[in-house]
């Protein structure tokens, strides 16, 4: 075990970075055992693999992850491994929305009301949108765990908790041609159940 991944893991459970760890050390009477990753597919479904090396690049994570999905080798490239902050984002403006929406629904008619709500409802989505990074093959886990929250707060701003989730979703360099060669059902059926989620479910049932 390398010091700089012991020190990295410590690090970890000392601070505790937020509520949804995904990423952990296993220990049986003292001694290493290996490594537990959660990793999330846009369907919401929950893959939690073990390692039993401690230096863990996000490429060992994506095979492991395509074994489970059943991909084909040809379409493995296809995916790649995400950290995602959820709910990032000042909450207080899900607060003024309501108070919007109050104040318009005792002066407006009905239709202006619905006009309103929406507005204000698109407001609270793009309030909440997540912060992502794609990971590099060769990236070790767990320096980049440790390092998201201070990406999330230099190019976003946000400075509160952090909640994060490891994601296997599309690679964000693959093009729509790439898309449309694949004939593996398994892969046709991850990228709908992304486009489904990302595009048309998220703003409403995140």
């Amino acid at each position: 075990m390398s010091g700089s991944s012991e020190s990295l893991s410590r690090s970890l459970s000392e601070t505790r970075l937020n509520s949804c760890v995904g990423l952990d050390t296993v220990e049986r009477d003292g001694q290493f055992e290996g490594v537990r990753v959660r990793v999330y597919l846009w369907n919401k479904e929950e893959k939690v693999l073990f390692f039993k090396n401690y230096d863990l690049t996000a490429q060992q994570i994506c095979n492991e992850m395509a074994k489970k999905n059943l991909l084909t080798q040809d379409s493995r490239p296809l995916f790649s491994l995400w950290i995602v902050g959820n709910n990032l984002g000042p909450t207080h403006y899900e607060f003024v929305s309501f108070l919007l929406f109050f104040f318009f629904s005792a002066c407006l008619n009905m239709f202006s009301l619905i006009v309103i709500a929406a507005i204000a409802g698109l407001c609270v989505c793009v309030c909440v949108v997540p912060a992502e990074l794609q990971l590099k093959p060769s990236q070790d886990v767990f320096e980049v765990v440790e390092k998201f929250p201070r990406y999330v707060e230099k190019y976003t701003h946000y400075s509160g908790p952090v909640n994060w989730r490891f994601y296997y979703k599309r690679e964000a360099l693959l093009t729509k041609n790439d898309e449309r060669k694949t004939k593996d059902p398994s892969a046709i059926k991850l990228l709908f159940s992304e486009v489904w989620r990302h595009h048309f479910h998220f703003c409403f049932f995140h």
